[in-house]
């Protein structure tokens, strides 16, 4: 299991993301209920989660513990059942390697170094395809 340490240590090791983003997705995984922090949060996730919408209700009325930052990061079932659907159907979009590569070209286009145009151009009518996927 991670904690949000060594979470981001095994982001840097496979060169995903960047030290501005690694805070936003901890708190887009917690947003969407993919994780929680620790045994007691983790049990209440797994309530919510079987009831629905409670887990809305405690993050619209600023429930203290979420995003509390101790303990493992515990991922709850919506995690696993997104994770294999998407490995199933998109495999090549949830790659670590794809990531990375992707930011690396985003991060040229940033520099003058490559075409926006290009980039998108390949990317959704290119080799992968995205534009047959989504359909």
């Amino acid at each position: 299991r991670f904690n949000e340490a060594t979470f981001v240590k095994e982001l840097e090791r496979l060169g995903v993301g960047r030290p501005s983003t690694y805070a936003s997705v901890l708190e887009t995984l917690r947003n969407r209920a993919y994780i929680t922090s620790g045994k007691e949060e983790s049990f209440n996730n797994d309530i919510d989660n079987a009831r629905g919408t409670m887990i809305s209700a405690q993050r619209a009325a600023g429930s203290p513990s979420l995003g509390s930052g101790r303990g493992s990061l515990i991922p709850s079932l919506t995690a696993f059942v997104v994770s294999d659907l998407l490995k199933q159907w998109m495999s090549e979009y949830v790659d670590s390697e794809f990531t990375k590569d992707m930011e690396e070209r985003l991060d040229g286009i940033a520099t003058g170094e490559g075409a926006k145009g290009e980039y998108l151009r390949e990317y959704y009518e290119g080799e992968r395809v995205l534009k047959e996927l989504v359909k």
